[in-house]
């Protein structure tokens, strides 16, 4: 996240719980997303390779973020970009709902284990 380390930590706390094992928000170690340094970190801190990730995504930064780290994305327009936006961004799926979301992460994982 671009928000402070401080307040994504706790967002993550409050909202996901046990949930999220890693959250990278800002600090000055760290250059601001779109650059990929946050994603890197926090690939090198769960030990996974850019093919086992996959980029969540509200914004034209975070397409323009999974873009340069390598990562595929899925877009949502339920936080701040309309569907719109999103495709200009260049988001080439773009889900509305939480349980679409769900859904297609279902699908996702399925697919890598068949």
């Amino acid at each position: 996240s671009n928000k402070p380390f401080f307040a994504t930590e706790d967002l993550v706390r409050r909202f996901f719980g046990k949930n999220v094992s890693v959250a990278i928000g800002q600090r000055s170690s760290l250059p601001k997303k779109p650059a990929p340094d946050m994603i890197f970190e926090a690939m090198r801190l769960l030990n996974k390779s850019p093919e086992q990730c996959l980029y969540v995504g509200d914004s034209e930064v975070d397409v323009e973020c999974a873009k340069n780290a390598g990562i595929p994305l899925l877009a949502v327009n339920w936080g701040f970009r309309s569907s719109d936006q999103l495709q200009k961004a260049g988001a080439q799926t773009i889900l509305s709902t939480p349980q679409s979301l769900f859904h297609q992460l279902l699908q996702l994982r399925s697919e890598r284990t068949s």
